[in-house]
């Protein structure tokens, strides 16, 4: 099933939240000539919602590398009807702590739906002798298109902070499990 596509952004995110652990960002990384973390913060934000990898890397002091936008499925659908409502930085320092309500869709109770009419539709097809994976896995995206385009679509609205830290006079986004989870959740299904 394509849903699983999704999750390479999870790998993207997740694989910088653990180099992110080590404290080592690429010198050449951060918001270039912008000496506010809200206006980075934003910046980097606007670059998640448009899976923008390249800026995001750039953001964090992180090399991501090339992403295929075909490997990406639905994510960009997932992360274009993500808003974000940034409040004033706290900064201390060379570090600063940008909080942000973030409403996205709710991710969880998506794929649940999107699960459970799976299962039902495999097991109807089975059923009358008609399960077909082509078939099936074309219907699977009908049904993900059609429920992310509902005008009730599930969203949830949840806090993070956004770490910055001033590396070379930049400032660098520091990715964290806690963002991370807010950004892309973990389904518990």
């Amino acid at each position: 099933m394509r849903i699983k596509r999704v999750l390479v952004v999870m790998s993207i995110l997740s694989l910088m939240a653990i180099s992110g652990c080590t404290g080592t960002a690429n010198a050449a990384g951060g918001a270039k000539n912008i000496d506010d973390p809200e206006k980075v913060a934003q910046e980097f934000l606007e670059a998640f919602r448009a899976c923008d990898f390249t800026t995001v890397g750039e953001l964090t002091g992180r090399d991501i590398g090339p992403v295929d936008m075909d490997d990406l499925g639905y994510a960009p659908h997932f992360l274009s009807k993500m808003t974000f409502r940034l409040s004033d930085p706290m900064i201390k320092g060379d570090e600063a702590i940008v909080p942000v309500r973030i409403t996205k869709v709710d991710e969880d109770r998506l794929y649940k739906t999107i699960m459970t009419e799976g299962y039902l539709l495999q097991i109807s097809l089975e059923n009358a002798g008609e399960f077909n994976q082509e078939d099936f896995d074309k219907r699977m995206d009908a049904l993900i298109h059609q429920e992310l385009e509902k005008s009730n679509l599930a969203m949830i609205t949840l806090e993070a902070e956004i770490n910055l830290q001033k590396q070379e006079g930049n400032w660098v986004i520091i990715i964290d499990e806690a963002l991370v989870n807010v950004l892309i959740g973990s389904p518990d299904w």
